[in-house]
């Protein structure tokens, strides 16, 4: 009898051991599924990133700057504006990154400088063009956002893998959609003046979490040309941005 219930006690045991390890792998695996996964792809220069697809639906697979960039919204030119940096920030890019190109988004001249313009801030630069002109991405990239908005009419706004995004604006016709790649030099849409605008141009702008850049910092138009290979923002770039 005593070895009867020996043996049962032991049964118990195994029992209850295998429930156990059960729950275990359940919950390992339940977290698993919740964390992005994060592997390197070189062949996308970019990180590829596992989302849970409940809610995920507007996440690229290929992710530029993740770790710069924790989020991605395809609704505003500049959804940055309330992220906050650790005092004296400093931040060196290098323009083209591993594998990457450049491209002018169109050759033309400049019709309007970046800078103060009638009392309010121009931050890009105004490119000459004829309504229906191919426009071209500048750098190797994911499309964020592609709408009509507002004062730019048709807009592009291009997340590059060195961490700049650039924007396309006055567009009569846009040719790709939010999470589409793009490489340098291919065509993204056509030049035109939609919006506020007062005759057909083109409206280019860099930006750097959702700061605008001086693009004639870092291209020469005139002559089709990168004119640095690294960009050096300093501390007070990103001061509204500071705890």
């Amino acid at each position: 009898m005593k070895g009867f219930l020996i043996f049962i006690f032991l049964i118990h045991l195994t029992f209850a051991k295998s429930q156990t390890d059960s729950i275990s792998l359940a919950q390992k695996d339940s977290t698993a599924e919740s964390i992005p996964q994060i592997t390197e792809d070189n062949s996308n220069k970019a990180d590829r990133i596992q989302f849970p697809e409940e809610g995920m639906s507007k996440i690229p697979k290929v992710y530029p700057v993740f770790n710069m960039y924790d989020y991605w919204e395809d609704d505003h030119m500049n959804p940055y504006r309330f992220m906050t940096l650790p005092r004296n920030t400093r931040v060196r890019i290098k323009i083209l990154p591993e594998d990457c190109d450049f491209s002018l988004p169109i050759d033309a001249p400049t019709t309007s400088p970046f800078g103060y313009r009638w009392g309010r801030p121009h931050n890009g630069i105004d490119l000459d063009l004829e309504t229906g002109d191919s426009v071209c991405a500048a750098l190797d990239g994911v499309v964020r956002l592609s709408r009509w908005y507002y004062g730019f009419g048709n807009l592009i706004v291009i997340r590059h893998f060195n961490g700049l995004e650039t924007c396309y604006a006055h567009l009569s016709k846009r040719a790709l959609k939010s999470g589409d790649i793009v490489n340098a030099g291919q065509f993204i849409g056509k030049g035109g003046s939609t919006g506020h605008s007062t005759g057909s141009h083109l409206h280019f702008e860099v930006h750097f979490l959702g700061k605008p850049i001086n693009p004639e910092r870092i291209i020469d138009f005139k002559n089709a040309a990168l004119k640095v290979s690294h960009l050096e923002l300093k501390s007070s770039f990103f001061k509204s941005y500071y705890k």
